[in-house]
């Protein structure tokens, strides 16, 4: 919550998904690969970020 708070006052953008967070830390290791399963909305993600980054 720390890393949010700093981020906010910063104005870094955060994106908050509990459901997909929840799902990768039950499903998936330190440093393990993304299953197919969830690649889509990881990817949705990594899209977000290429965009917010490239608007500043």
């Amino acid at each position: 919550m720390a890393v949010r708070k700093y981020a906010n006052e910063v104005g870094i953008p955060t994106v908050r998904d509990v459901k997909l967070a929840r799902k990768l830390y039950k499903t998936h290791t330190k440093y393990s690969f993304v299953d197919f399963e969830h690649l889509d909305e990881v990817l949705r993600l990594i899209v977000w970020l290429e965009q917010v980054e490239n608007t500043h």
